[in-house]
């Protein structure tokens, strides 16, 4: 296990490196905010909003619970049946539970080790089963066998079907990662209802009781890596007629930018950004830009995000800006993968102290440039 782990977090070392480097500049940001007093009630309201992303994978490492074996007496035949397919590991997780509602019972048995601590748990077997008649019959194939490591099992229920009863695993990479199967069984067929993690390898995902009546009614997406530019960012789903539907996002905002070309970044971010779920973000879009016809300009995520992270990361193939601060001109050139070219031809006025948008338009060639560019 621990050998699979340190694949894994080589795998992300790089980013991981970044994401590390990104926030600590954020930081020391906002420690020279706060130091000289000039951080708004509205800049800490926004960002008591947001999660914080480390103090939530403590939490969660440290409140996730499964079932042990304690003095539960696993049969000996699924003793037997396990052994035959795992013959290195102990039985670590036993819990015999009607899944599906209809009155029989279900056996989940995992082997392996179960640790708070994802770099301690090694899950290798996790099978759903029935016992029937002294017959052993296998009803899933093996859940631990994914990409990401399990490190915590338990049984949850949801809102919209609390006579059943589901399967949720914690899934770990290692490193900064924390996700979840979430399986359910449909008569004889065992089904993934939710599989959540973060495709970049850093974030965290849970399963939230809202009204805390023991019943699940929705999950979270934390994320605060290059994917999402390293903004701080919760996305919030709820359950609604036994679908997940995202209902909400909240984002930690850094102070209002000083300079004309962090007012563009910024402005250009949030857009790229922005699912219409945040009214924190919304706010802030309308103090960086008044142009009225602002949203009817095109942001293309395959134009702006590599710029953007480029330019954030001060890298290569970031924006290119022209800036004049007498007459508050300002140009920002982004270049797609394809070689193609987008110019936001902007003006800017400084009022109490803030530059802010009030034009902004879109030129671009869409036809390949010079690579010399």
């Amino acid at each position: 296990m621990k050998k699979r782990h340190i694949m894994l977090c080589a795998t992300i070392i790089i980013m991981t490196m970044l994401t590390a480097c990104s926030s600590k500049e954020m930081a020391v940001s906002s420690n020279d905010v706060e130091e000289e007093g000039t951080n708004t009630a509205e800049d800490a309201s926004d960002q008591s909003r947001a999660k914080d992303y480390q103090q939530t994978w403590e939490e969660l490492k440290n409140t996730d619970e499964s079932t042990h074996l304690n003095e539960t007496i696993v049969p000996q035949e699924i003793i037997d049946h396990m052994h035959v397919i795992d013959d290195q590991h102990h039985i670590a997780y036993y819990e015999e539970v009607d899944m599906d509602g209809d009155g029989q019972l279900e056996s989940i048995v995992a082997t392996g080790h179960l640790d708070k601590d994802p770099y301690e748990s090694d899950i290798s077997h996790i099978y759903i089963v029935r016992l029937k008649d002294d017959n052993i019959q296998q009803l899933s194939d093996n859940l631990a066998s994914g990409g990401y490591a399990v490190y915590n099992i338990r049984t949850v229920k949801l809102q919209h079907t609390p006579n059943k009863t589901y399967l949720y695993c914690r899934l770990s990479n290692g490193a900064n990662l924390g996700g979840f199967n979430l399986y359910g069984l449909d008569k004889e067929d065992v089904e993934i209802v939710l599989h959540c993690s973060s495709a970049v390898g850093s974030g965290v995902d849970k399963l939230v009781d809202s009204d805390k009546d023991g019943l699940y009614d929705g999950y979270e997406k934390i994320r605060s890596s290059y994917d999402v530019l390293y903004y701080e960012i919760t996305y919030a789903y709820t359950l609604e007629n036994e679908e997940f539907v995202l209902s909400g996002m909240s984002i930690n905002l850094p102070p209002y930018p000083d300079t004309i070309k962090d007012v563009l970044v910024q402005y250009l971010s949030l857009r790229l950004l922005d699912i219409g779920q945040s009214p924190e973000l919304s706010s802030r879009l309308n103090e960086l830009c008044t142009d009225k016809q602002a949203n009817t300009i095109e942001i293309p995520y395959n134009y702006l995000h590599s710029a953007l992270l480029n330019t954030i990361l001060g890298l290569d193939e970031a924006i290119q800006f022209t800036i004049n601060e007498e007459t508050g001109d300002a140009t920002a050139t982004c270049v797609s993968e394809l070689k193609e070219t987008i110019t936001y031809i902007c003006h800017l006025v400084k009022e109490e102290g803030r530059w802010r948008i009030d034009a902004i338009n879109l030129e671009g060639s869409r036809e390949p440039i010079n690579d010399s560019f």
